[in-house]
């Protein structure tokens, strides 16, 4: 029997935003142009000091406002998928823009598949060079109207998914234990991945979101690596190292995270040689121990041997690859 919540899926869009006065409302416009009359908008202030009340007040009683003190993207992303009233949550980004008729596709979706616990999308990205979509930069394709994943980790790890364009089932979320709020770099892939485990996800190919960096933020990715390139590093190996504290990990999917954990932590070394030209023995140390796979050795060895000119060999390599990577830490 069809519960009501399987037949009128809500969606709760959640804004988490901070001096963004000159982009906040066109989130907000992009999100009450929606056709779905079932969705709730909810903007959190997050400390503001600039016109951003001032816009919000513009919207009236067609947005839900919470304000707080500053404490962070992921703070604020908790305030409101707590007070939610939906039943799934989209949280957008204050200077991203939902794509006109892309909540209704995810209610046809939540529809048809009542079971999964989060629905990833393409999105456009605005602010790398040419506009791109991101399964396009990861090469990624799914069939219409979406694909069903029973064991999404290694998608979810891989294709990184943005915020904006997931939505996401709200007791899942709570039972995932929500957004880490000591964590302001790849918080959203933490978050996902351990969304990951709680059950299938749907991906479909529909372009549902803009991904646009307007402005300069300091907790936006670009702006954290620029100023420490160990910053990415450092917060992935966090992610693969919760994910492998875990009893919740299957057994299937241990080996591969023990890879990429190892991976993360020589991505770590590496960063830290070509910055302050030291060479973390302990994280050297840890990736072994973590995987014995003959390429993550091979590199464990170039760095522990030839230190800062394993690093400049692991460059010319990947310009002789000639490959087309996109990182997060781009946008």
């Amino acid at each position: 029997m069809k519960t009501k919540n399987m037949l009128e899926p809500k969606i709760s869009v959640v804004i988490p935003t901070h001096n963004r006065a000159f982009c906040v409302g066109e989130a907000i416009e992009s999100c009450l142009k929606q056709a779905s009359p079932e969705t709730e908008v909810i903007v959190v202030d997050d400390g503001s000091t600039d016109e951003t009340p001032k816009v919000l007040n513009r919207f009236g009683d067609r947005i839900r406002v919470i304000r707080q003190r500053n404490s962070g993207v992921s703070a604020a992303r908790n305030a409101g998928i707590i007070a939610a009233y939906g039943d799934w949550i989209l949280p957008l980004d204050s200077d991203d823009e939902l794509i006109e008729g892309a909540l209704e596709h995810f209610e046809l979706i939540l529809r048809t598949a009542p079971e999964i616990v989060a629905i990833g999308g393409d999105v456009l990205l605005k602010g790398i060079g040419q506009d791109r979509s991101l399964f396009s930069v990861r090469n990624f394709r799914v069939e219409q109207p979406f694909g069903l994943f029973t064991n999404p980790l290694r998608l979810v790890l891989t294709v990184q998914f943005f915020t904006s364009g997931t939505v996401v089932s709200r007791s899942a979320a709570l039972a995932a234990g929500v957004f880490d709020t000591g964590m302001s770099l790849y918080e959203d892939g933490d978050f996902h991945a351990r969304l990951a485990l709680q059950g299938p996800w749907g991906v479909t190919p529909r372009l549902v979101a803009l991904v646009v960096r307007k402005g300069m933020r300091e907790e936006a990715l670009s702006f954290q690596h620029r100023q420490d390139p160990t910053a990415t590093p450092r917060a992935r190996t966090k992610i693969f190292a919760k994910l492998l504290a875990t009893d919740q990990l299957s057994a299937e999917d241990r080996p591969w995270v023990r890879l990429q954990y190892g991976h993360a932590l020589l991505s770590w070394v590496e960063a830290d040689l070509q910055t302050h030209g030291v060479l973390g023995t302990h994280l050297v140390r840890r990736a072994i121990r973590a995987s014995h796979n003959p390429r993550l050795l091979a590199k464990a060895a170039l760095f522990w041997l030839l230190g800062r000119q394993g690093v400049a060999l692991m460059e010319k390599a990947r310009r002789m690859r000639k490959r087309d990577e996109f990182r997060r830490s781009d946008v």
